[in-house]
């Protein structure tokens, strides 16, 4: 499956090219992406897959917006050919897709033939990668272009050819260079190198799946890339910590959290040599009395109470228009007497995230973030004494609150540990690249 899409800045256009073959391999091409390289490679645990599905419906309506004249004058040849071949393919008579693909297919095959006479000659053996492309640029581009009517493949001068020995030649070429380079790699031990040595040998079973002993070096390579991080906590605050604060807090999983060749290990294995050390030093805790306010006032509230007569200036009874009595609503006020009870009681953990590279057997520091983590006991309840009409409706509700407990210094500090982790979580996140 070949794709092409076009992005515009203000400035130019970008042309990019999403080869996706029967394998799951992927291939991503530029007009701006050649001056720089390109990514190619295998679409492991099928990531690269998802992210590109995701955006199929966008590509096929950017597609649909792009002629092939102007992919032509863009210089993206295959775009064009293939944008021509498929308008070809439904309107054998197009004489504006025919001319189109014409130039296009000619330039994009002499551009390629002429590349690859300049590689072979070059004799380096890093070569072969692209020489592979492009002959299979050349026969994907005379794939294209083979169903096409008779007359269209007269008129753009096509000409079968087999490129069938190129392939299979420059692919085992590419496959051995790359094993060669690989094995280079891996046999200078460090992980940066065994990095680099994976991906040559990955690239090596892209191109031939069977290559002798290619499993054992992915294999090798794969293990020997990982930084090992041994992650720690140290109380140096002065204070007592529960066992169950330490156990909670190397709970951490820290492995879970998806980091890229880092191996997270909270509790020692004396067969690894730890690469680097991760210490949680936890310089002070501060954790609160228990604080019991109270505050006492009175809520009170009118309500009806009747009628009564309404009376002039004299103190009589006034009559309306017909002599009858005036009577109005008569109110009362209602009213309760309020404690209001407040306790409260914190926990604050502070410290720092120290980074230390374990270079040569002895402990570098390389950075030193800060941490802190607090948590919070806030519980209100009140009395009511009196006329219970008069409370408001957040008063009452604090009158049928259970009184709760003080929690312990060591529940304070569980809470907060919980909080401390997720601190921890985003520092690693932020700093990452210094313990890869």
């Amino acid at each position: 499956m070949t794709l092409y899409i076009m992005s515009k800045s203000l400035s130019n256009y970008t042309v990019w090219e999403i080869r996706i073959d029967p394998k799951n391999d992927i291939m991503i091409n530029s007009d701006r992406l050649k001056r720089n390289g390109s990514y190619k490679g295998k679409l492991i645990n099928g990531t690269i897959m998802k992210r590109v599905l995701l955006f199929f419906p966008l590509l096929i309506v950017l597609l649909s917006c792009i002629s092939s004249r102007k992919m032509l004058e863009l210089r993206h040849y295959d775009g064009a050919v293939a944008k021509s071949a498929q308008a070809l393919m439904k309107n054998p008579d197009n004489q504006k897709e025919i001319d189109v693909l014409a130039q296009a297919y000619n330039l994009a095959n002499d551009e390629d033939r002429q590349r690859l006479k300049f590689l072979m000659q070059s004799g380096e053996p890093q070569v072969w990668e692209e020489i592979y492309e492009r002959y299979m640029r050349l026969e994907n581009r005379q794939d294209l272009v083979k169903p096409l009517s008779t007359s269209i493949k007269q008129r753009i001068n096509y000409t079968y050819v087999d490129y069938d020995k190129d392939i299979i030649e420059s692919k085992r070429k590419a496959a051995e260079f790359l094993f060669s380079k690989g094995e280079s790699l891996l046999a200078k031990g460090d992980r940066f190198n065994s990095r680099q040595a994976y991906d040559r040998f990955i690239r090596v079973k892209h191109y031939l799946p069977s290559f002798n002993g290619i499993d054992e070096k992915i294999s090798d390579a794969y293990a020997k890339s990982f930084s090992h991080v041994l992650f720690q906590i140290r109380n140096n605050s002065g204070k007592r910590l529960s066992h169950a604060f330490e156990e909670d807090l190397l709970k951490i999983g820290l492995q879970d959290q998806g980091y890229e060749w880092i191996v997270f290990d909270t509790w020692p294995d004396p067969r690894i040599r730890y690469d680097f050390t991760i210490t949680l030093n936890i310089r002070k805790i501060d954790i609160s009395p228990e604080l019991s306010t109270s505050a006492q006032f009175e809520e009170t509230k009118e309500v009806e109470d009747g009628l009564e007569y309404v009376l002039d200036a004299n103190g009589n009874v006034q009559k309306d228009s017909l002599g009858n009595d005036i009577k109005k609503i008569k109110y009362k006020t209602l009213r309760c007497t309020v404690i209001r009870f407040s306790l409260g009681k914190s926990a604050t953990v502070d410290g720092t995230l120290d980074f230390l590279d374990n270079d040569g057997g002895q402990l570098i520091k390389i950075k030193s973030e800060p941490i802190s983590a607090e948590s919070k006991f806030d519980f209100v309840y009140a009395l009511a004494k009196g006329n219970k009409e008069a409370l408001s409706e957040e008063t009452r509700r604090l009158t049928t609150l259970t009184i709760a407990p003080f929690p312990s210094d060591d529940q304070m500090l569980l809470q907060a540990a919980d909080r401390l982790k997720q601190y921890t979580f985003e520092v690693l996140r932020a700093n990452q690249h210094l313990v890869q």
